[in-house]
């Protein structure tokens, strides 16, 4: 029988520039998002000054307070994962 899996391969990419700008992970099926957003800031070679925000199932996980800057409420750059 074949173990169960213990890994997944994502492709995080970043909306709304030209030339795409994007990267391909494999990380561990178990990791949080923490360690998932640490896991991006070094695949695009980033020092944690980028914001971020997960959006899954509909719902958007980040800090929420930071991302908004205009008052349409949409994020300048979005990155998707």
């Amino acid at each position: 029988m074949f173990a169960p899996f213990n890994a997944v391969q994502i492709r995080v990419s970043i909306d709304g520039i030209d030339p795409p700008a994007w990267r391909r992970l494999i990380v561990p099926i178990d990791w949080n998002l923490e360690q998932l957003h640490l896991t991006i800031q070094a695949a695009f070679n980033w020092w944690n000054y980028h914001l971020h925000e997960f959006q899954i199932g509909g719902l958007r996980f980040g800090d929420a307070a930071a991302a908004y800057e205009s008052s349409s409420g949409e994020l300048a750059s979005a990155l998707v994962v």
